[in-house]
């Protein structure tokens, strides 16, 4: 049940993520659908348009994209014919997810890694920040969570903090899910037409941090 959960408020994150909520974008890079999925060698993560790579603990259960994909859109029917599938998900502006990886030992800690098209003009793209787009996401993101019925005591602060190796912007969420305290961070990446949304989930407050050490700069 706990999975279950972790699953469904990844997808809510996710869905939450309009880009008409956003008010500014993001300087031009020439990036392509393809280029912003990751590669999974087994434990061994590495996206290169985001800069980042990790080596996921052992103890960890970790899902390639095609993986996380599925499990995040359940019940979803995807055709394996051609290839390429997931980039085009991706240049038809549905969201996907690049990696889950969660640990095995009961604690309920996990990430997330999602990428996702946007749809800004040229002059938004001129002034776009990832402090700006955690902002200006902010309502958007709590509403999305009350209305799911996932969550209770739902909290949201903008604050930063350390990812691979650089201080970013990130949105941290403290609620109950069923009379239990639950903890999320939230980091966006801008990459030219497109931005990968980190999320880690945890039971435990300071493990999020400890979770994102395992992300290094690639």
């Amino acid at each position: 049940m706990k999975k279950i959960l972790c699953l469904l408020l990844a997808l809510v994150l996710v869905l939450s993520l309009a880009p008409a909520a956003f008010a500014a974008a993001v300087k031009e890079e020439d990036v392509s659908a393809a280029d912003m999925l990751g590669t999974l060698d087994g434990n061994r993560y590495e996206n290169k348009a985001l800069g980042i790579k990790a080596e996921i603990p052992e103890t960890w259960q970790v899902y390639s994209a095609e993986e996380a994909t599925r499990l995040m859109y359940a019940g979803f029917d995807i055709l394996e014919a051609d290839s390429d599938w997931l980039a085009e998900m991706l240049e038809q502006n549905t969201a996907v997810f690049d990696l889950y990886t969660a640990a095995q030992d009961g604690s309920g800690d996990n990430i997330n890694i999602q990428v996702q098209k946007t749809s800004f003009n040229l002059l938004q793209k001129a002034v776009l920040t990832e402090e700006k787009l955690l902002e200006a996401s902010m309502e958007e993101v709590e509403t999305s969570l009350k209305e799911s019925g996932i969550m209770d005591d739902i909290e949201l602060e903008q604050g930063s903090c350390e990812f691979a190796g650089k201080t970013h912007g990130c949105l941290n969420v403290s609620a109950t899910m069923n009379g239990i305290p639950v903890y999320e961070r939230m980091i966006m990446l801008l990459r030219g037409d497109y931005m990968g949304v980190i999320t880690g989930f945890s039971l435990d407050k300071d493990a999020l941090a400890k979770n994102f050490a395992m992300f290094t700069a690639a």
